[in-house]
């Protein structure tokens, strides 16, 4: 897989679309992968676990709370997308320590896949919807614009964050 800029470098809607990116080259790479191609099937859902630490934090941390100020028809989708992130963590907790040759290990990984493309079409629907009620486009901010925020710490471990205070254990 290609090196992304540092972190430091970009905004964090660029990091964002950067990372569904990223997690869809490994979806594929993981599909390409064959039956029998365990040590990189590992290395794959490693990466993942990674990139969707990276992707959760930013839109727990960032997104998330823009959402709710700005535009107050947007709280059940929040909190809706927090319990989301919630199970897909428990799930990604698991596939972090389970044997890669376990059944369960391929069918985890694709239902990830199936939640996650559902859940991209969720948030485009509603990202439309809160920048046309807000004034604002959320998630097209260019690097160095007043609107772009930093890019949150992505070495968390994601199954320590608790959505239930929105916040890191």
């Amino acid at each position: 897989m290609s090196e992304r800029a540092p972190v430091g470098n970009c905004t964090t809607s660029v990091r964002w679309r950067d990372d569904h990116k990223q997690v869809r080259k490994l979806f594929r790479a993981f599909d390409a992968a064959g039956d029998r191609a365990y040590k990189t099937k590992r290395k794959l859902v490693d990466q993942l676990i990674r990139e969707l630490a990276i992707h959760s934090a930013i839109e727990e941390e960032l997104f998330h709370p823009t959402a709710r100020e700005r535009v107050k028809s947007t709280q059940d989708e929040v909190l809706e997308s927090l319990e989301e992130h919630h199970i897909v963590k428990l799930v990604l907790s698991e596939l972090e320590s389970m044997d890669r040759r376990e059944g369960r290990f391929d069918a985890g990984v694709g239902w990830l896949r199936r939640r996650r493309q559902a859940a991209v079409a969720v948030r485009r629907r509603s990202r439309a919807s809160t920048a046309a009620s807000s004034g604002r486009s959320f998630g097209r901010e260019r690097p160095g614009s007043a609107s772009a925020a930093p890019v949150p710490d992505s070495s968390r471990d994601p199954a320590r964050y608790d959505s239930s205070s929105a916040g890191w254990t």
